[in-house]
């Protein structure tokens, strides 16, 4: 066989082995971007949890302080009709409303904490979902060094076969080499 062809194989075997490892580089940056962005998701859903966590700390102190002043009205409006608010149907009505206003205040809190554990759990979710698809990433890197060592072999046991490597007769090879 002519050095043309020897040449020519040389170098397809070379671009077969280089396309395989820039392939394995290129799914190991993949694994990487799937880990950072996991990472990146997962410290959003955790500042979600958190501002709303002040958030609602923030409205229900406003909601206690609108209750209280609201409260002092009404006790008020019945001292100004002369009715005595620390007692009878006056106590009980204002009596109903704290506990409303207060249970409004619980299911406002208890909502608040339903979200914000949604929230950590949407991060952990997400950062084991990356971690999976690095994984699948790093095993197809793995698998194109081995699909790319399997092809090189393959081109050069056609090589061999059409006597590349023998200097002109089939099947046979260098020396200590191949023949």
């Amino acid at each position: 066989m002519s050095g043309v062809a020897i040449g020519l194989t040389a170098v397809s075997i070379g671009l077969t082995a280089y396309g395989a490892v820039e392939s394995s580089q290129a799914d190991k940056n993949a694994a990487a971007v799937d880990n950072a962005t996991a990472a990146f998701n997962a410290n959003i859903d955790i500042e979600n949890a958190q501002q709303l966590d002040l958030d609602t700390q923030q409205n229900i102190d406003t909601e206690r302080q609108a209750d209280a002043t609201y409260l002092s009205r009404e006790a008020a409006g019945y001292a100004a009709s002369g009715v005595l608010a620390t007692t009878g149907s006056a106590l009980r009505a204002q009596i109903t409303n704290v506990g409303r206003m207060t249970q409004q205040i619980q299911q406002q809190y208890q909502n608040s904490q339903i979200q914000q554990q949604q929230y950590y759990e949407a991060a952990k979710a997400g950062i084991a979902e990356g971690a999976a698809q690095a994984s699948a990433d790093n095993s197809a890197a793995t698998l194109a060094l081995i699909q790319g060592g399997a092809q090189v072999v393959g081109q050069a046991y056609g090589a061999y076969n059409k006597g590349l490597f023998s200097g002109g007769t089939s099947g046979g090879g260098i020396a200590g080499i191949f023949g």
